[in-house]
Order: structure tokens, then sequence, then C-alpha cells
């Protein structure tokens, strides 16, 4: 579990499999205190370009190679109110969301964050925020990134379409 504290805006995105991010990503997230990758990222580059941006936070997909020595999951407790567990996700996409609930109910987040389907996704499921942020390179509908605002004591979601 990790403390992160001052964190007011964050940038969120997954499976970007690609060495490049299109300058509207970078500038959705510029001013992120915090960006937070939900894996499947392919490639170094993209890692590097976005701690150019904000403080990263990454977890890795089923598409990354172990050389990118990324956790599987983790928990973040921000500004020491918010709980929010990050995951990629794996196997058939009809079920993922469900998946990751029962995985990290049990922790009693605020919001669980994770990718694998490119499916954006903002959704209230028995009191825990379900988040895809969808795939700013290969979006099922749209191409899509989100953000996520922390303000008076409330968790503000939203999808960007690209």
């Amino acid at each position: 579990m990790e403390r992160i504290n001052n964190v007011s805006k964050i940038g969120v995105l997954s499976d970007t499999h690609s060495k490049h991010l299109s300058e509207q990503v970078i500038k959705v997230f510029s001013g992120v205190d915090l960006i937070i990758h939900a894996g499947d990222h392919t490639s170094r580059e993209i890692i590097t370009t976005l701690e150019k941006t904000a403080p990263l936070v990454s977890v890795q997909g089923n598409m990354d190679p172990d050389a990118l020595n990324l956790e599987q999951q983790t928990v973040l407790i921000l500004n020491d109110k918010f709980k929010i567990a990050v995951c990629h996700g794996a196997g058939l996409h009809a079920n993922t969301a469900e998946r990751m609930y029962k995985k990290f109910a049990p922790e009693k987040p605020d919001m669980i964050i994770f990718g694998h389907t490119h499916l954006a996704m903002n959704k209230l499921h028995n009191g825990i925020l379900l988040f895809n942020p969808g795939s700013p390179t290969r979006g099922m509908g749209c191409n899509s990134v989100g953000v996520i605002s922390l303000e008076n004591g409330l968790l503000h979601s939203e999808i960007i379409k690209l």
C-alpha cells in the first residue's frame, strides 16, 4: 500500500500499446499531480514520457514485458482519505469489471482502476467506483483517457474522449 498526499488531479490511462502518446494526451494531463497507468504500456518509452509529465504509478498488463519490472497490482491511499486499487485485468473482456470488483471489494476501496478491455467505464457498483479509462490508442468506440479530481473531500471521475 502506497500513501501519496497533496494530490488534487490525476491523469489515468491504460492500454497504450505504443511507444508514443499523442500530444492530445499530454495536453489533457498537463497540470496533473499524478498519473496512473493501468497496464499494457508495452514499451519503456511510454513510461519515460509519462514520468516527464508527472509522478507515475504503473501496474503490469498482460502484454507488458517482464523487463518493465512492474507490480501486478497496487493499492494507493491518496490524501490520507481515498483508497484506490489499481490492476490491469486479464481473461475474457466481458467479465473484467466484475472480476476486479470481486478481487478488491474485501479491501473496501473507494475506487478500482483497471484496463484490459479498451472500453471506458465510469460506474458506481455497490458503493465502489469502477473506472476504466479505455485506451488512448486503441479504444473500443473511441480513444479515451480519464481524469480524477479530489477536492472538498470528494472524488470526481470523468472519461475524456480524444
